[in-house]
């Protein structure tokens, strides 16, 4: 799916897809990280947010994030998804030092 969506917006030169779960791969030098449903998301935010370092994600979950994030001391937005009343896009901004 997500090499699909990939290239229908034409942006294919500039993304990769990972098959792997954060924690198996090495993080490769991007500006933003986005992943797809995991399981126990919230439980994985703390060591998803050590392995990014210096990117942006982009998080799609349910409003309990928000207390996750929270709980982390970490710069976030979030936007309500459009047509949903319960599914947000979280940017979870990278620390500046």
């Amino acid at each position: 799916f997500l090499k699909k969506a990939i290239l229908a917006c034409g942006i294919e030169n500039r993304t990769e897809v990972f098959g792997r779960q954060f924690g198996e791969i090495k993080k490769p030098d991007v500006s933003h990280v986005t992943c797809r449903a995991l399981d126990k998301f919230t439980k994985k935010i703390p060591n998803i947010i050590k392995w990014s370092t210096k990117a942006m994600l982009l998080l799609f979950s349910g409003n309990k994030m928000s207390e996750k994030l929270e709980k982390q001391c970490v710069n976030f937005d979030k936007t309500l998804i459009p047509m949903s009343k319960k599914r947000f896009l979280f940017r979870v901004f990278p620390e500046t030092n």
